[in-house]
């Protein structure tokens, strides 16, 4: 056994070995642990956001139908009529207005998107708005491979065996125009990718497209294209497309515009079709009843219960969103844009627990359509399914492992091993310095968020906000001069201080507008139901400025005076 003297000869070395090893170990376990996934984390609040979207936005798409075409229509739902057929698209109302503003601005506009973005929809509902509700205004041409020149006879035009000229669809379309200055008129061309642009319009007016003021006599017709008309080309990114479009498109038509992959409307159809399972599951339990031996409907009942179950797990869910957005991503790293999905693609509709092998391979499949150099396989999927196993933790994202990764990328994973064991803890105190200097930027910025929640939450006033901020603000500046904190980390601390201050201002700006507002209404001691609306028309424009919870309770108290001083008191009178 060993004797006292040398656990005494040892005892010395334990005192600074153990605590090293400590350290190490210590170091070893934070180096190799993965980050997380900022997004994982953040798709939390997405699927719980309130989307504005067009069904709930009736006035505002009036607002924007009657500014464009400067006048007032009698029916105040016009525009929402024109858009409903033959139903309202699910989208926000801000990307509609977005790129309705965009269509105005141009005027001639090309549009490209990935398969099931969305862009079809898009663009005919926002020609649906220029056209106004006279079919007559509006002129559609879906293309088709290979008719190329029987689409120029139609549209353009062509000589009889008499030598005179007969105006094809659009020519007509112009004349109409011309005629009729004060009103809009639009042409959308779907599928503008399956024919050749030149051979659809021909040379003369292909160049005129270029050079608007070059003249275009047809016989002894002066072809003019209108002022007060619009033109919109989509194309579908993909296998489909026939041609390429070059910088000669582009020009003619304004640029190109791309209609990206928008995940938030996966959410929105996700919650639309939750709702349309909660409807469905009473009427096929009634139908049911009636027909208790009905093995289809006793199936059918079975399929909607297991549909609910999972549209209303948000864990669920948030796997589904998670995967289809990196899985875009995987695909635009490793192909390109052109190969994504869009949100309106057949995954939306597999949001079923074990689904998720079955939206692996739709991605699969169509990738691989493409024919792509080295084909899309499970294996490239891996990280994905790690993060979402994992409950949101990175594969392969921590300290050590990015650090021998770069070094086998740069060749010098050997010469690092003769000096790892130096590098690796002289890397890990220096990783435990700047995590330091984090913290601080971590614990101000909690305080100033914590602040922030409070005046939401009205628990304090903006003066009362305004002087701990600026108490918090003089101790980080205490770090920065005791260089605990360096530059560039307070610069961020100080934008991100700007943002919430500004934020709030803006809050208590839109709340004194409100209340003064009411006060103003209120002198009379009666609410009138004018007032009324117009307490609630000045809601919906701050409706972008605040948030929701802040317009829920501005809408309550809205109600709550109009019963007060409202119906009440008309009532008595």
């Amino acid at each position: 056994m060993p004797s006292f003297k040398f656990f005494k000869k040892i005892y010395p070395y334990c005192l600074w070995v153990a605590p090293l090893l400590i350290g190490i170990s210590a170091a070893l376990y934070v180096g190799l642990k993965n980050e997380d996934d900022p997004l994982w984390k953040d798709l939390d609040a997405q699927l719980g956001k309130d989307y504005l979207t067009l069904d709930k936005s009736a006035d505002s798409l009036q607002v924007l139908y009657e500014t464009f075409h400067q006048k007032d229509f009698v029916d105040d739902s016009t525009a929402f009529k024109l858009i409903a057929k033959p139903y309202v698209p699910t989208m926000s109302f801000s990307k509609f207005k977005q790129y309705f503003n965009l269509v105005v601005n141009k005027k001639v506009i090309l549009m490209s998107g990935v398969s099931g973005v969305g862009n079809t929809t898009l663009l005919s509902k926002i020609a649906a708005l220029i056209a106004t509700t006279d079919k007559s205004h509006r002129l559609d041409i879906l293309c088709a491979p290979q008719f190329d020149l029987e689409y120029n006879k139609r549209f353009i035009g062509q000589f009889d065996e008499q030598g005179h000229f007969k105006k094809g669809k659009l020519l007509k379309f112009w004349d109409i125009c011309l005629k009729n200055p004060n009103q809009k008129f639009v042409c959308m061309i779907d599928d503008f990718d399956k024919i050749n642009p030149e051979t659809l319009f021909g040379p003369e007016l292909w160049q005129k497209l270029d050079e608007p003021r070059l003249p275009v006599i047809f016989d002894k017709d002066t072809i003019h294209i209108p002022d007060n008309f619009y033109l919109l080309c989509l194309t579908h990114t993909g296998v489909s497309s026939k041609i390429e479009l070059n910088n000669e498109h582009f020009k003619r038509f304004g640029g190109q515009e791309m209609l990206e992959v928008n995940h938030g409307e996966l959410i929105l159809a996700l919650r639309e079709q939750l709702a349309k399972v909660k409807q469905m599951i009473p009427k096929q339990m009634a139908e049911l009843a009636q027909k208790p031996t009905d093995k289809a409907l006793m199936s059918a009942v079975e399929k909607s219960k297991k549909q609910l179950a999972a549209l209303q797990d948000t864990p669920n869910l948030k796997r589904l969103v998670y995967f289809f957005i990196r899985t875009n991503e995987l695909i635009e790293n490793q192909y390109g844009k052109g190969h994504q999905l869009g949100q309106w693609c057949d995954i939306r509709k597999m949001y079923g627990k074990d689904d998720f092998i079955k939206i692996q391979n739709t991605f699969i499949q169509h990738v691989n359509a493409f024919r792509p150099a080295k084909e899309l396989n499970a294996q490239d999927f891996k990280p994905i399914f790690y993060t979402i196993e994992t409950k949101g933790k990175k594969q392969h994202s921590s300290p050590i492992f990015q650090f021998l990764d770069f070094l086998r990328q740069a060749g010098a994973l050997n010469e690092f091993a003769v000096a790892g064991t130096f590098a690796l803890v002289t890397g890990l105190f220096g990783w435990l310095f700047v995590r330091k200097r984090h913290k601080y930027i971590k614990e101000y910025t909690d305080k100033i968020h914590a602040l922030s929640l409070d005046f939401e939450h009205k628990k304090r006033d903006y003066d009362n906000v305004l002087g701990n901020v600026n108490l918090l603000k003089r101790e980080f500046e205490q770090l920065v001069l005791q260089q605990k904190v360096n530059y560039s980390e307070a610069s961020f601390f100080y934008d991100s201080l700007e943002d919430k201050m500004r934020t709030m201002e803006i809050t208590r700006d839109m709340n004194q507008s409100f209340l003064q507002l009411v006060d103003v209404f209120l002198e009379d001691n009666y609410l009138s139901d004018s007032e009324y609306q117009k307490l609630s028309q000045f809601l919906e424009t701050i409706r972008a400025k605040i948030s929701a919870e802040q317009y829920r309770a501005y809408k309550e108290e809205i109600e709550r005076v109009y019963k007060v001083y409202g119906n009440q008191v008309k009532g008595l009178t």
